[in-house]
């Protein structure tokens, strides 16, 4: 790129966060998650809109409510999301985890709590980033 192309592209992007509510790296929102149906019993989707403010990765953890047996605990651990944080902390990004509880039946409802957590790449302790409760059935084949 010639220098002048490289003035262009940055009026471009500045003129882009001069607008009210709009960031060139994201979308302004709180921390927002939502666990979803997915295509048959047992299997869930997990959208996340979050910024640890730091590169990590984002885990789903879950327990069953009364004895807080943990559900699928390993399988869960195959399906974490890296995510590259920013320390802007009005911008959020969106993420997407989709996974299987294979404990229960089609049919067979109970109550699970579903946490997602978040470790640094820093090397800084794990923390929980939320938690909720549903009426969950499990995946049969």
């Amino acid at each position: 790129m010639t220098a002048k192309m490289v003035e262009l592209v940055n009026r471009e992007f500045e003129a882009l966060e001069n607008i009210d509510g709009l960031s060139t790296f994201g979308e302004k929102r709180p921390l927002e998650v939502n666990l979803y149906n997915n295509t048959q019993p047992g299997l869930y989707l997990l959208d996340i809109w979050c910024n640890p403010g730091e590169t990590g990765t984002l885990t789903v953890k879950a327990h069953e409510i009364t004895k807080g047996t943990p559900l699928s605990e390993y399988r869960l651990l195959e399906h974490q999301v890296k995510v590259y944080g920013c320390p802007q902390t009005d911008v959020s990004f969106n993420s997407q985890i989709d996974f299987t509880i294979f404990e229960g039946n089609w049919d067979q409802y109970y109550g699970a709590c579903f946490e997602l957590w978040f470790k640094p790449d820093s090397g800084a302790p794990e923390r929980r980033l939320w938690s909720g409760n549903y009426r969950i059935q499990g995946w049969q084949r």
